[in-house]
């Protein structure tokens, strides 16, 4: 069964129940992301965004895609980031994995290099080779600029995954969403990425992104 055809958004109408479309993208990101709202008590304070900080880099990121994708790109880059909270790899601090959906280094480095304007500064970084744990993270640093951070998940989608998980994403069902997880992501679908997932049905189906309202900036 499609999420589309069960999900939130309900309301009382005339004594019906009908579904009611979000008010904001803000709205949907603080209920897929709880502890998005503020970046009080951050891990890493100065890698930490709200809500309000990011939407317009996810509704840009995000632009033309699927409400099934976006649910599962939100899940996943919640999940990841603890809400927002850090952009690095925190835990255990492993060199070069980063961005907000926590990509290990050889995927930092190829996804940098997709923007021709950091070819130079890439060039130099890695010179004949990158064999320190210092240039995975000045690498990874060239990206965590709010602009390239929060495109991350859409391009692992897109350029990493086999192009039948986009398209099954699409229908927004668990099936779907698992083989995201384990079969593209590679890691295990534990309850706590449920727990996202289920948020971010709610969140996004059947209307998708919301818009971007004027008061976030």
């Amino acid at each position: 069964m499609l999420f589309f055809q069960v999900l939130p958004f309900l309301v009382l109408v005339n004594g019906l129940v009908t579904r009611q479309k979000p008010n904001s993208l803000l709205d949907q990101i603080q209920q897929v992301c709880p502890g998005s709202s503020t970046c009080a008590g951050a891990v890493a304070p100065d890698e930490c965004r709200t809500a309000t900080q990011s939407a317009p880099f996810f509704a840009t990121a995000l632009n033309g895609t699927t409400p099934g994708v976006q649910a599962a790109i939100f899940s996943l880059v919640c999940f990841e980031t603890l809400d927002l909270d850090f952009r690095t790899n925190h835990f255990p601090g492993r060199p070069g994995q980063g961005t907000s959906s926590m990509m290990m280094f050889d995927f930092v480095l190829e996804y940098a290099r997709t923007f021709p304007e950091l070819g130079p500064q890439i060039d130099a970084l890695v010179g004949s080779g990158v064999t320190t744990d210092q240039q995975k993270n000045d690498i990874r640093a060239l990206v965590l600029d709010d602009k390239y951070n929060f495109g991350s998940a859409p391009w692992f989608l897109k350029n990493k995954c086999d192009a039948s998980v986009s398209t099954a994403l699409a229908s927004g069902t668990d099936a779907a969403y698992a083989a995201y997880i384990t079969q593209c992501v590679g890691t295990t679908l534990t309850d706590d990425r449920i727990a996202y997932w289920t948020r971010a049905k709610a969140a996004f189906g059947p209307f998708g992104l919301a818009t971007c309202s004027s008061n976030v900036s």
